[in-house]
């Protein structure tokens, strides 16, 4: 390009109001706005956000003077944020304290008494969530309380008769001074048979003495029948034999069965 061109050139950019810059690479770093995450947040912010010019560490941010590369910063608010969580025990106040609620108990825990957070309006045993908030950049950093009635979510049965509750366990209560063999098993109820000893479906004093009439009984032979009584139960009960005068006369004193159904 000719030295008159070049000439040109520069008045055609003069007319159009154009300036000509040089930038080098330091210049264009030293542009760049950065996001650096401040390594302890501002009191009662979860995280804090600082945006700088040209550098990428906390250490070198320069705030004000010579050198400022500090623009500004984002606060991020740790709103509702549980921060714990209690089983409280709650009693009503007696005396002047009454119609206020106290907790005594903090997960099965004896503790020295203090007053239930306001949402807290029965006695019984709750569930206290402990809330951190921050309701605005202004406001200072607060607890609030989020509270269950755990009392209402649970149905409590007590022991009636016949029936026992040990801890979580329910069980069929037998009185033993009665009980007659009956027992309880993981099959369920049980009645023992008796005996001797112990009673069970009788009791041991009948057990006894049905032992007692079943040893003296003897059964009776054929022979024995036909030489007490003149019947065979061995024959059939027809005319004109001595089973078919039996017969007659056990129907004339009224029993039902034949003798041939004895027999």
């Amino acid at each position: 390009m000719t030295k008159k061109k070049l000439n040109e050139l520069a008045k055609r950019l003069k007319e159009v109001s154009l300036t000509s810059r040089q930038f080098t690479l330091d210049k264009i770093e030293a542009s760049k706005l950065n996001m650096i995450e401040k390594g302890t947040p501002n009191a009662g912010y979860l995280k804090t956000i600082i945006f700088a010019l040209g550098v990428t560490e906390e250490a070198n941010v320069v705030r004000t003077g010579a050198g400022k590369n500090y623009v500004g910063e984002i606060n991020i608010p740790k709103d509702f944020l549980v921060t714990g969580v209690k089983r409280c025990t709650v009693v009503e106040g007696t005396g002047a304290d009454a119609g206020r609620y106290f907790v005594t108990k903090e997960n099965g825990i004896t503790v020295t008494s203090y007053e239930a957070p306001a949402a807290v309006d029965a006695a019984g045993l709750w569930a206290i969530f402990t809330v951190n908030v921050k309701v605005d950049s202004l406001s200072p950093e607060s607890n609030e309380y989020l509270c269950v009635n755990l009392s209402e979510l649970i149905d409590i049965y007590t022991a009636g008769n016949g029936i026992e509750i040990v801890g979580n366990v329910v069980s069929v209560k037998i009185d033993s001074s009665n009980a007659n063999g009956l027992g309880t098993t993981a099959s369920g109820l049980k009645l023992a048979l008796a005996t001797r000893s112990a009673a069970g479906a009788q009791s041991a004093a009948g057990k006894a003495q049905e032992e007692d009439i079943a040893s003296d009984l003897t059964l009776m032979t054929t022979a024995e029948i036909i030489s007490w009584f003149g019947y065979d139960p061995t024959k059939t009960t027809t005319a004109g034999t001595p089973e078919k005068a039996l017969a007659d006369n056990f129907a004339a004193a009224g029993f039902d069965d034949s003798l041939t159904d004895e027999a």
